[in-house]
């Protein structure tokens, strides 16, 4: 495996196939797979059940690439913006501000790659900051050959607190509207089925979720129905936060600004486990306090009882 961050004439595949909503993608040059052209070959590598699957399907992909093949050119430099999480999650999140950063601080001039099944709101994200003609997307189950292409070593892939610190400036700069305009002072985003969930558990129905939100005064926010950029003006302007744990609290309790008071976080019994096993640990995310922002945790059974 190769460890260099720069190289000319590679190959970069995405398989069609996905473990859960991990995305399996590499480069590789002459039999030798690029360690930092997959964030599970370095950063993830622990997780070694998933990190075998993904080598085995790259070196089995190689193992039966034929020279013949017909591959799709790309002749322009490009920086790599494709994570395992680009499909979506708070990790595909966390690892876009990481790329963008990355790009922004060089004062690269490059395109940038992202793949076709990248998450709308990640899209919006770099068409914002970087700009949506400097992106080249790549299609699974296509064999690209590119000219040269920069992988960036993500560090991280979580929204840390020492990782937001380093992001929020670039943040504020690039998505935050100048006018600030204050859209809706109670906010409401949990899982619901009207979002694109990359998984299943703790899906509240869309209508279930809307009632309790026309009883109890709160704007139901639905992702799919605001782009990203709006999405983090609306939050950062709100005086009151309610989400549900997992990915809809991990990424979007760092849209929150200063005017926030109150934030609920909800944990349905399918989050009950996960949320004691991970409350007491580092980075675990779960506060008292967040900004001026009290913070409480509140377990339910059924959102209709839920009084708050």
């Amino acid at each position: 495996m190769n460890d260099t961050l720069e190289v000319e004439n590679v190959n970069y595949f995405i398989s069609n196939e996905r473990l859960t909503n991990i995305l399996i993608h590499f480069a590789f040059k002459d039999n030798i797979i690029y360690k930092y052209s997959s964030d599970f070959f370095h950063i993830r590598k622990h997780i070694k059940n998933l990190s075998n699957v993904i080598l085995n399907t790259a070196n089995h992909f190689i193992q039966n690439h034929k020279t013949t093949n017909k591959c799709e050119y790309i002749k322009e430099e490009v920086v790599c913006f494709i994570s395992s999480f680009t499909c979506g999650s708070v990790h595909g999140y966390a690892s876009i501000w990481e790329y963008m950063i990355h790009y922004l601080k060089i004062n690269s001039s490059s395109m940038v790659l992202l793949s076709t099944v990248t998450q709308n709101g990640i899209v919006q994200l770099v068409s914002k900051v970087i700009g949506y003609d400097k992106i080249i997307f790549l299609a699974p189950n296509v064999l690209y050959e590119i000219k040269k292409i920069t992988f960036v070593p993500l560090q991280n892939f979580m929204f840390y607190d020492d990782v937001w610190k380093i992001t929020e400036p670039y943040f504020k700069q690039y998505i935050l509207s100048e006018k600030h305009d204050k859209y809706h002072e109670r906010i409401c985003i949990v899982k619901s089925s009207a979002c694109s969930n990359t998984t299943s558990t703790g899906v509240i129905d869309v209508n279930e979720v809307q009632n309790w939100c026309d009883i109890n005064g709160y704007y139901n926010l639905i992702p799919s129905k605001h782009d990203e950029i709006k999405t983090a003006n609306i939050l950062w302007n709100c005086e009151r936060f309610i989400t549900s744990w997992g990915t809809a609290y991990y990424k979007n309790i760092r849209y929150i600004g200063d005017l926030c008071q109150n934030i609920y976080v909800l944990i349905p019994p399918e989050f009950e486990r996960q949320y004691q096993t991970r409350k007491n640990k580092p980075h675990s995310h779960t506060y008292t306090k967040y900004k001026n922002a009290n913070v409480r945790y509140i377990h339910y059974d059924k959102l209709k009882d839920l009084t708050i």
